[in-house]
């Protein structure tokens, strides 16, 4: 990562002030936010390898006005990935604001460790 620039990261979007703090429009996460993502991106590795165990390698791409997860894709030669083709599809990314996706990532969390804890079945703890 870029650990040593002055004022402007070419790597991540993150201004410094004179202050060293970060300035507005820096895309930052404070600690509470950090621990939320990485344990969100930890059970979605576990979702996502239970799922290829199971079979399902499915495409399953995301593009919007900004996104287009095919772009650098590694695979497009074997993946052949074609919207036009019927069955096909892709996600979308609605773009909602960091605290409205912090949320959704603490409820999938919580739902998760509910699984793990109680099963499929609905009950409360």
């Amino acid at each position: 990562m870029d650990r040593d620039f002055e004022k402007s990261s070419d790597v991540i979007p993150v201004t410094l002030k004179k202050d060293q703090t970060p300035a507005a429009g820096s895309k930052v996460a404070n600690a509470e936010e950090f621990d939320v993502i990485t344990r969100f991106a930890r059970e979605k590795l576990r979702e996502i390898g239970r799922e290829i165990y199971d079979g399902n390698v499915a495409v399953n791409p995301i593009k919007n006005k900004k996104i287009d997860s095919c772009a650098y894709c590694a695979f497009q030669a074997i993946c052949r990935y074609d919207s036009r083709i019927p069955g096909f599809s892709e996600r979308s990314f609605n773009g909602d604001n960091k605290e409205d996706i912090l949320d959704k990532m603490r409820t999938q969390i919580a739902a998760a460790e509910h699984k793990a804890c109680y099963g499929d079945n609905n009950i409360k703890p």
